[in-house]
């Protein structure tokens, strides 16, 4: 993400007890995986939408696999005047956008196509993939999807902007959350996994990383984004696929058959994280992460 995201896991590596190497370990995966890794005027508060008003395409399910090819909007520019940088993700930029016709401050997302940019798994896919999902959907505590285009060299997305930063830099900040707002916190987080989960999509990526705060203000509601790693599973299915941030992996992820079960896991670890200051599990290398995980107890 942007420079703060970055002074702000140095921070938090320096206060956490056990050796936590935040700005190192935070945004590794396991290798079998590519991990992707206020102000604005909100409208009328989002109903929640079921996906299937609009219709989750059937690609988005099994594994992961986008074969979608839907055509999107060629010339961002014409809408929208693309500002600032406002953060820096494994993937590309987030910088703000204001919409030439309302004056409306959004951000949008831009990754650059790369030649060798190819399969399930490639920035593109994951893109395309989350742009897909996140047209379906609607709620307060998700991310709202306003536009996608695609042009020869580039891949946008625009979406509402959070002025809050990451609750990952509120951690650092604080070290710790009491129960009462990490309660408060929590509520929100299950009411965005609750919709989720209740049409059989996995989010895959939970973590502290990605929940913004809508705005700067105490009472500012959380917002879950990056959808790249995002699938849909038939009630009679598990997936396979590891993918992830090692610390929030849950154990039957790990042996490879699971189910939306493993973003609650994800949630009870990133729980845990805000009313403690540290992981539950926190080695110094993903192997170790990963052995605890799956051997021994908290």
């Amino acid at each position: 993400m942007g420079a703060s995201s970055s002074r702000a896991r140095k921070a938090f590596s320096a206060v956490s007890s056990s050796s936590f190497n935040a700005s190192d370990r935070l945004q590794c995966c396991l290798p079998v995986c590519v991990c992707p890794n206020g102000k604005c005027r909100r409208r009328a508060r989002r109903e929640e939408r079921a996906p299937t008003e609009r219709g989750l395409p059937e690609e988005l399910s099994r594994n992961g696999s986008s074969r979608c090819r839907s055509r999107l909007k060629r010339n961002v520019r014409r809408k929208y005047v693309i500002g600032k940088v406002v953060g820096n993700g494994a993937f590309g930029q987030v910088r703000e956008c204001m919409d030439r016709q309302t004056g409306e401050i959004f951000a949008i997302k831009v990754m650059t196509k790369g030649g060798r940019d190819r399969g399930a798994w490639s920035a593109s896919e994951m893109f395309r993939r989350e742009v897909m999902l996140l047209s379906s959907l609607s709620h307060p505590n998700i991310i709202r999807l306003v536009d996608a285009y695609e042009d020869r060299h580039h891949l946008y997305y625009v979406m509402e902007k959070c002025d809050g930063g990451e609750l990952f830099e509120h951690i650092v900040r604080r070290k710790h959350f009491d129960e009462h707002d990490a309660s408060r916190l929590c509520r929100q987080m299950l009411l965005a996994l609750e919709y989720l989960h209740g049409f059989n999509i996995v989010h895959r990526d939970v973590k502290a990383e990605n929940f913004l705060f809508h705005s700067k203000s105490f009472d500012a509601s959380l917002i879950l984004i990056d959808f790249g790693m995002s699938v849909r599973v038939r009630p009679d299915e598990t997936l396979s696929e590891v993918c992830g941030s090692p610390h929030y992996l849950a154990p039957e992820l790990l042996r490879r058959q699971y189910a939306c079960p493993a973003d609650m896991w994800a949630l009870g670890v990133l729980v845990f994280l805000m009313l403690y200051g540290r992981y539950p599990y926190d080695g110094h290398t993903t192997s170790r992460i990963v052995r605890d995980i799956l051997y021994k107890p908290i």
